[in-house]
């Protein structure tokens, strides 16, 4: 009955047509409530078409979750329907055709609608659907057409769309999307994807003429906070050796000043670890001195319980490294 100039509501009779598969009643001028309640009576019905009429009204979640599981096209498209879609929307297991377009629904698109798993073509463009593309959708793995332009969508971009390796054509234009756009899958075609009308979109493949992606503030502050860590282990591992070095040159001078008859006598040799034993681990209670360059340490050596004193450069400072340099020049002498 699809095409024709019929007018004024779908008869509740209606609803004693217990054997109708098919029911195709777009391009009229039908009116009045949706006849959604009527027709849930018709438990044999698979495939409705009520678009491009004038009926108003709301998606009942009663109504729906009364109609049958076994749905494989329902269309809606081109009335004046207000509300949302119920969630109750997810029990039509053997959807393969939904189409909502060019009504006034709002509230967010249904999570359950990943449960339509046969789905191959959506459409919802044209509403005032709000919120994110649910990740639940990830499961329409079969779904080949995806309209959802023209609405209030925000977010960003799921990274599964281009993974649908079925899908050849979408339309995400006009919405308030924002971040990166994928490169791969349907995303590689300006033919086969449209996201124009999303200012704060960036990235993509040349032909979508956005502006290149920077780094977000967080990514920005993550780097910056990496790379301190990173330059003061480098300087700290320096100051460590430089400390070691100047502790073999004062024990090497030492050694010079004691009597020939000690020749024979072997160097003190001072390993790392025991540096830190020597020093409880450079404890704030073994420091004596702190100057310009550095600061210097008390330690007390386990073998013959020797008191030394470490002089530890701290190489950030400008003029460190010199003075450092003049000090073992000293200790030669």
């Amino acid at each position: 009955m699809g095409l024709n100039s019929l007018s004024g509501n779908v008869p509740s009779s209606f609803a004693n047509l217990s054997r109708l598969t098919r029911l195709y009643l777009h391009y009229n001028n039908l009116q009045g409530n949706i006849p959604l309640s009527t027709l849930a009576e018709c438990q044999n019905l698979r495939m409705l078409s009520l678009g491009d009429n004038n009926f108003s009204g709301i998606i009942s979640q009663e109504v729906i979750d009364r109609m049958s599981s076994s749905y494989t096209v329902f269309d809606l498209s081109r009335n004046r329907l207000t509300g949302s879609i119920p969630k109750e929307i997810g029990h039509f297991l053997n959807l393969e055709f939904l189409d909502t377009s060019r009504n006034m629904l709002s509230g967010e698109i249904p999570p359950t609608l990943g449960s339509c798993i046969k789905l191959e073509y959506l459409d919802m463009h044209e509403n005032f659907f709000r919120g994110n593309i649910p990740s639940s959708m990830a499961s329409l793995r079969g779904i080949e057409e995806l309209y959802l332009s023209h609405n209030n969508l925000s977010s960003m971009i799921p990274e599964f769309l281009e993974r649908f390796e079925f899908l050849r054509s979408l339309n995400l234009s006009y919405n308030n999307l924002e971040g990166t756009v994928p490169m791969k899958g349907v995303f590689n075609s300006t033919s086969s994807t449209s996201v124009e009308g999303n200012s704060k979109l960036c990235g993509g493949i040349p032909d979508f003429h956005l502006p290149e992606c920077k780094l977000r503030h967080s990514e920005k502050r993550g780097l910056s906070i990496t790379l301190k860590w990173i330059i003061s282990l480098v300087f700290g591992l320096f100051g460590l050796t430089f400390a070691i070095v100047f502790l073999y040159l004062c024990c090497l001078r030492r050694e010079r000043k004691e009597d020939t008859s000690s020749d024979s006598e072997e160097f003190l040799r001072v390993s790392y670890q025991n540096l830190l034993k020597a020093t409880n681990e450079f404890s704030i209670a073994n420091l004596i001195g702190m100057g310009s360059f550095g600061s210097v340490y008390k330690g007390v050596l386990e073998d013959g319980g020797t008191t030394i004193a470490i002089k530890v450069f701290n190489l950030v400072r400008r003029g460190a490294y010199k003075s450092f340099t003049a000090e073992c020049e000293a200790l030669k002498i």
